[in-house]
């Protein structure tokens, strides 16, 4: 008889170890892991509208060289079925320089020049287009626009400030009659080079840092 009952609390001790273990699930670890990631993603600063500070990498070797800044680089051999549409311009830091990207829609590439000028001007009103630095990289892209067929503008925005070594802003002083103009602000009149890229298209004009 007392062995029967001391079985009976044995197994009734036992049980309720058990249960007790088994409440500890609702505390698993990797729940907790989980959860906790959870919340850092949604309580993450939103993504900025603002087109900065995006780097663009280097597609490959074989960049040209860097010219001297009295120099004229273009292309007006280009010549496009159509008018390409500016669609995106950014401007990123990369080692040893900056960047500035103009991509296109579709795969036409139209006529450009890059230079350095004393006063930039804006295309319609011919005043005086002030940017940022002691220096003007003037990229003019012809046979182009950064605007659909009803008037509405194709990129994000027309004037972006960054604080590079070398590029510190960019602004669009034309986009008109099938000319499309940027002025890139630069600290001095920095040696420069320029090319092109494909899938997507786009021009690419790199400042070296002073």
């Amino acid at each position: 008889m007392l062995r029967n009952l001391a079985t009976l609390v044995f197994v009734a001790a036992l049980s309720a170890t058990l249960i007790a273990c088994g409440g500890d699930d609702d505390d698993d670890p990797t729940a907790t892991a989980t959860t906790a990631a959870d919340t850092a993603t949604s309580t993450a600063a939103p993504a900025t509208d603002t087109p900065v500070a995006t780097a663009t990498p280097d597609d490959g070797d074989g960049l040209p060289d860097f010219v001297e800044p009295g120099a004229v680089e273009g292309d007006d051999s280009l010549e496009p079925e159509g008018i390409p549409q500016v669609v995106d311009v950014r401007i990123g830091r990369n080692e040893g320089y900056d960047r500035i990207v103009f991509e296109f829609e579709e795969d036409e590439l139209p006529p450009w020049e890059v230079k350095y000028v004393a006063q930039p001007a804006d295309c319609g009103s011919g005043k005086p287009v002030q940017v940022g630095g002691t220096g003007n990289l003037q990229v003019n892209m012809f046979i182009a626009q950064a605007h659909t067929p009803e008037g509405e503008p194709t990129i994000d925005s027309n004037e972006i400030v960054v604080d590079y070594p070398a590029m510190v802003e960019g602004v669009q002083s034309c986009d008109f009659e099938a000319l499309v103009t940027w002025v890139v602000g630069t600290n001095g009149t920095l040696p420069f080079r320029v090319f092109t890229l494909t899938e997507p298209t786009r021009l690419v004009v790199d400042v070296e840092h002073p």
